[in-house]
């Protein structure tokens, strides 16, 4: 789901027409995969049956920050055994899900299948705001009228910058970047 509309966009970039409205969700939709891949999902999507390996104490969801946890489900073989909600704690931030219980409760079964919703709800200002800027860029790139390069492979210093997102742009995401992944 698009975390700015269409209108939202064309109003930051002071489009009054609608010839560029069959185009424009294809600029949104990269400013936001752009986005996203620095900051985790904006807005709220299902990760149903994300699967980890069971036997620890905690594991790690994929996708942060975790609005909530559907459901955890301990499995052995074929037989899935849900866990009620008080079995475990969430921290929504970094996506760690731990069992509760006893001092070194460990999740059962040989896999952990967790099905949660990840995102923001609402989507902060800034990070709307960092999308309609980045696709103001990736638009103005290809509209020569406007100052960007045009649809060619050649850069001059007058046309326009040959970069995918501005300083200004991720300097903005700094509050929601992600931790840095560990291998």
């Amino acid at each position: 789901m698009a975390a700015v509309t269409l209108d939202a966009v064309k109003r930051h970039l002071n489009i009054t027409g609608d010839a560029a409205d069959a185009e424009l969700p294809t600029f949104i939709a990269t400013a936001q995969a752009m986005v996203e891949e620095l900051v985790g999902p904006i807005s709220p999507v299902e990760i149903v049956g994300e699967r980890h390996t069971s036997g620890t104490c905690q594991v790690w969801l994929h996708r942060t920050p975790v609005l909530t946890v559907v459901s955890v489900a301990e499995r052995t073989g074929g037989t899935s055994t849900p866990l009620d909600p008080a079995a475990y704690f969430l921290d929504p931030d970094d996506g760690s899900l731990t069992r509760e219980g006893y001092a070194g409760a460990r999740f059962g079964g040989s896999l952990l299948l967790v099905t949660y919703e990840a995102g923001r709800d609402p989507v902060p200002p800034g990070l709307q705001w960092a999308i309609m800027e980045l696709t103001a860029h990736l638009w103005r790139s290809t509209q020569a009228q406007r100052g960007g390069r045009a649809r060619t492979d050649t850069l001059d210093a007058t046309t326009g910058a040959a970069f995918g997102m501005p300083n200004r742009v991720r300097d903005a995401l700094t509050p929601w970047l992600l931790p840095a992944a560990v291998a």
